[in-house]
């Protein structure tokens, strides 16, 4: 935001450009799920994850590329809460679900299936509640990289982020826990 005009036009328009082939992708992947036999395995549900929290990182990518709006949310919590939506939804949940489906493969295995289950939903659930109080207090003004906050509306929020990164450790070690399970049988 500080680099001028000229560079913060450039990075505007090939943001809303990049845009438009992402939405591509999502409305081929929803037709694609649409138009399929859905079978309830858990890899589905990582992509329906993968897709929720994928797309809601776009649309605040989207908000981002608007200079004005930029201008407001680069040095807040909400470009926090963009980036780490569109890299744990993007990466790193297609990466957990290319465990689920490989991992039992490779060790000629199954896995237990209500765990896996219980590990997507508590992934999903503590992605949520980590990263879009983010967005809220990014809206509110509050600044990345400081160590304090003197704004004690923010703590509540805080909180409830600090509750979804223990639902996500929970959720890692469940992942560890299947990933036993799987070798040891």
């Amino acid at each position: 935001m500080g680099s001028g005009c000229s560079t913060n036009i450039f990075f505007s328009i090939t943001t809303m450009i990049i845009a438009i082939p992402t939405g591509v992708k999502v409305f081929n992947w929803l037709y694609t799920i649409l138009y399929s036999k859905k079978k309830k395995t858990p890899l589905f549900f990582w992509f329906i994850s993968f897709i929720i929290i994928f797309s809601i990182g776009g649309f605040s990518g989207v908000i981002l590329s608007i200079p004005n709006l930029d201008f407001i949310f680069h040095n807040s919590m909400f470009l926090i809460a963009h980036f780490h939506s569109v890299i744990i939804g993007g990466v790193l949940f297609g990466y957990l679900a290319g465990l689920q489906y490989w991992f039992p493969i490779i060790f000629n295995k199954k896995n237990f299936k209500l765990l896996s289950y219980v590990n997507i939903s508590f992934w999903f659930f503590g992605v949520i509640l980590t990263f879009f109080p983010f967005y809220i207090l990014g809206y509110l003004g509050m600044s990345r990289r400081s160590i304090t906050y003197y704004n004690l509306y923010w703590y509540k929020l805080l909180l409830i982020s600090f509750f979804g990164s223990f639902i996500i450790l929970i959720s890692i070690i469940i992942q560890l826990i299947n990933l036993l399970y799987t070798v040891s049988i």
